[in-house]
């Protein structure tokens, strides 16, 4: 029976179930106009088509790449990279957010470094390639973090904690759960201590810089387990990727738990060698510790991707008939025990219930309430009539789709005879899972998790997968081909992640799209005083949602009532904190949608007519971004 199976063709069995899921996903679009079914289902459909066609074209053909075969076309690659590096930094500091252009000098600088990631033939030349990403990485981040005020929602509660931390060197300040989970602000904290730091600049040393550095755990793995060349095109395609660089611009606890989950990833894959277990198993233990204590979605995000890792495991002994040892089932029992016990005993607020039994009544409020297949707002006509531009949606998603795409084709590629391993397979099993859970929940409407957060942690197995592809497909080019190929992947790559505008992405801020529909949480320097300014003079002021919360509420710590209506008429004696960003883009409102259980986001734009109505009353403060205005 192993036999048999052993010689089946697992990647084109999974190939046709991938063509008739692409096909059934997509479908679903007609029921409920959600984007990501027809992105994310297309991806699967046609990469599933793309590895059939693939997979007929004889292996006799491959050859390696060899795109820097002389010393002077890497000369010029290199600085190629240098000039359009610089020329992102001038159009960045010349303009007063990102345009386009920054966007596009960004993308082929991804572009070349890729070629160069390609053509590494020494190790001074790998040695470098990392330093190239790296300072990419740290340009794409650094430029947004320290131009703006700040970035993010949750960003703002824990820049605050951060602050009180260092000042009172008491963990009694951190709010809620985060009394619990408290190594993230015990760092940034001693940071800005021991450093003499702003809390920005101690974000920065404390959690940014090691997010990017941690990316180079990418590297490892790939480059141990298919070499150098997709080890680099992994670590690259980790650090333009869009929820990658979200967390690095607004540091906070899942950023810090990324760090982590990156770093255990690693130790756990190298218990899989001969050599130094007892060490790695050490690291592997302190991590999974720090991580228990670091951040409550990415110590359980870890312990998906074990049971993953492990029943992959176990599945590729039962079909192949190959036995391995691990020491995955142990660990995973001492890391779920740990686990269990941290979240039977953490508060989810303050005098409130365990963390444990919150997270299960929520699950079962909504599983047994409220969950239903394909029950989102989107599948409500009053609501669906109220969605963007199809055009626009669709390329605003184009960059998770690419991602998906070559991630799928990578992963067929390792289901066949050539590729197959206990490893790779085992990748396989814990990836699906991840992304199972990330997608199913969302798919019947169960909001128990965020899956905005998984991704970033699902980046690490995906971009390996992904530069596989990309190498392979490659090899079966000329040598002219495989430039032009590489380059332009990685570039649209890196520019349709770079400016994905939906919820909680990278560009929020300066949106070539959606415009209409996309809500900034990223604040610029003058709004932040203007809101410091105005509520030192006044116990009411009020603002926007997003905004007041944050700035106003969290921030600064006045109480601010959000302004909901556009109807002022109840608000007198109050100041109204408008912004120039509500001339032309959005805030949140909420509505009521019929044939849904609950209010949902309602993007509305106050504009122009709406701010002469204001200038009739008293302006009282101004600045280039805010203004405000007594209600009288």
């Amino acid at each position: 029976m192993s036999e048999y199976i052993r010689g089946l063709k697992l990647d084109i069995i999974t190939c046709i179930l991938g063509l008739g899921g692409g096909a059934f996903i997509m479908g679903l679009y007609l029921k409920s106009p959600t984007v990501h079914l027809l992105t994310l289902g297309g991806a699967l459909f046609f990469a599933s088509l793309a590895y059939l066609i693939l997979s007929r074209i004889n292996d006799t053909r491959r050859e390696d790449i060899h795109i820097c075969k002389d010393k002077s076309t890497k000369n010029v690659l290199e600085a190629a990279f240098l000039i359009l590096f610089a020329i992102s930094l001038v159009t960045y500091h010349a303009s007063e957010n990102r345009t386009i252009f920054y966007f596009i000098s960004i993308s082929l600088c991804t572009g070349i470094v890729a070629l160069l990631c390609a053509g590494v033939t020494k190790k001074r030349d790998v040695i470098i390639q990392i330093v190239n990403i790296i300072v990419l990485s740290l340009n794409i981040k650094l430029a947004k973090f320290y131009f703006f005020g700040g970035s993010g929602v949750d960003y703002w509660i824990h820049l605050k904690m951060n602050e009180m931390l260092s000042q009172l060197g008491n963990i009694g300040v951190l709010s809620g759960k985060e009394q619990f989970f408290p190594i993230m602000h015990i760092d940034v904290a001693l940071t800005q201590i021991m450093l003499n730091l702003p809390v920005k600049g101690a974000s920065m040393i404390s959690i940014i810089l090691p997010l990017v550095i941690s990316s180079i755990c990418v590297y490892f793995i790939g480059r141990e387990l298919f070499g150098e060349k997709i080890g680099l095109l992994g670590m690259l395609i980790v650090n333009i990727s869009d929820y990658q660089n979200w967390w690095g611009f607004a540091p906070q606890t899942t950023s810090y738990g990324a760090i982590i989950f990156f770093f255990s990833v690693f130790a756990i894959y190298k218990l899989t060698n001969l050599k130094n277990k007892k060490n790695w198993l050490a690291t592997a233990g302190i991590l999974m510790f720090a991580m228990i204590i670091a951040h409550a979605i990415s110590s359980f995000i870890l312990f998906t991707a074990l049971v993953g890792l492990i029943t992959g495991s176990f599945l590729y002994t039962i079909i192949f008939s190959e036995k391995g040892k691990f020491f995955f089932p142990a660990l995973m029992m001492i890391y779920a025990i740990g686990l269990m016990q941290h979240w039977f005993i953490a508060e989810y607020r303050a005098d409130g219930p365990p963390f444990f039994d919150q997270i299960v009544a929520t699950l079962s409020t909504y599983v047994t309430e409220h969950a239903g297949f394909l029950n989102r707002p989107e599948a409500a006509p009053e609501y669906a009539a109220l969605l963007p531009p199809l055009s626009e949606s669709l390329v605003n998603n184009l960059g998770l789709a690419l991602l998906i795409f070559l991630a799928v084709i990578g992963a067929l590629y390792w289901l066949s005879f050539d590729f197959r391993s206990r490893t790779t397979f085992s990748i396989l099993v814990c990836t699906t899972l991840l992304l199972g859970i990330t997608f199913v929940f969302p798919l019947f409407g169960i909001r128990n998790i965020i899956p905005h957060r998984w991704f970033v942690f699902e980046y690490l197995f995906l971009a390996i997968m992904a530069a596989f592809a990309i190498i392979h497909i490659s090899m079966l080019m000329s040598r002219k081909q495989q430039i032009c190929v590489i380059f332009v992947v990685f570039t649209c790559l890196s520019f349709f992640m770079l400016t994905a505008t939906s919820s909680n992405l990278a560009n929020l801020d300066s949106p070539l799209w959606l415009k209409e529909s996309t809500i900034s949480t990223t604040y610029t320097i003058q709004e932040m005083k203007g809101a410091e300014t105005i509520s030192c003079h006044s116990e009411r002021v009020f603002s926007d949602l997003r905004y007041g919360v944050s700035i106003i509420g969290v921030y600064y710590g006045h109480k601010h009532d959000p302004f909901d209506s556009m109807d002022l008429s109840d608000r007198s004696g109050s100041v109204f904190i408008w912004r120039r960003y509500m001339e032309n883009r959005p805030i949140r409102m909420f509505t009521q949608v019929e044939g849904y259980y609950k209010q949902v986001e309602s993007n509305v734009i106050p504009g122009p007519e709406y701010l002469k109505e204001l200038e009739k009353m008293q302006r009282v403060y101004e600045n280039d971004d805010v203004s405000g205005y007594y209600i009288s």
